[in-house]
């Protein structure tokens, strides 16, 4: 759909193309992850790792990071330590709530963005918006940056749009 839009903007003689960014909501925020990241809090232009191929291996990273910050018993009744997809779907649905719903979920939902800013790598879009969401709570000249790049944004399906994004453009375009 962004696509099909950006096709039929461009073609509008009074469109100021250069200031045309077409992209679904998760495009435009890896855009600006990528564009800023030095300012957001990486150190390097971050690795998106965002295919099947390494579930597996984000599995694996927040076993470590629960085993590391001794969770176990937080997480796990037993104490055995099983990244279920079931579990990484509960992160996640966490993450994008930007709310804090389950004090344990906001420790890890903090460790894992943490670990991902200091490894250069974002594994899901909730922990690509979470990251922005904090980058933009703290940081008003990034804010300032972003809004005098684009005056309007427009939002396809919006109402499909979770918690953690509205209030990434609430951050973006408050007065």
């Amino acid at each position: 759909m962004a696509a099909k839009l950006y096709k039929k903007i461009t073609n509008n003689p009074n469109a100021k193309t250069s200031q045309i960014k077409a992209k679904t909501i998760d495009s435009f925020f890896r855009y600006l992850i990528t564009t800023f990241y030095d300012e957001i809090g990486f150190t390097n232009k971050p690795d998106f790792r965002l295919d099947i191929k390494n579930k597996e291996n984000y599995k694996r990273i927040i076993s470590e990071i629960i085993i590391n910050n001794r969770l176990e018993r937080s997480f796990f009744k037993d104490g055995k330590v099983d990244i279920s997809n079931y579990f990484i779907k509960n992160l996640d649905t966490h993450m994008r709530s930007g709310k804090s719903i389950d004090s344990n979920y906001d420790v890890l939902a903090k460790l894992v963005t943490s670990w991902q800013l200091e490894h250069n790598s974002i594994y899901t879009f909730s922990s690509a918006s979470l990251i922005l969401f904090n980058a933009l709570s703290k940081n008003k000249v990034l804010v300032e940056k972003i809004n005098s790049l684009y005056e309007y944004v427009l939002i396809d399906e919006f109402q499909d749009i979770n918690d953690i994004q509205d209030s990434i453009f609430k951050k973006m375009y408050e007065d």
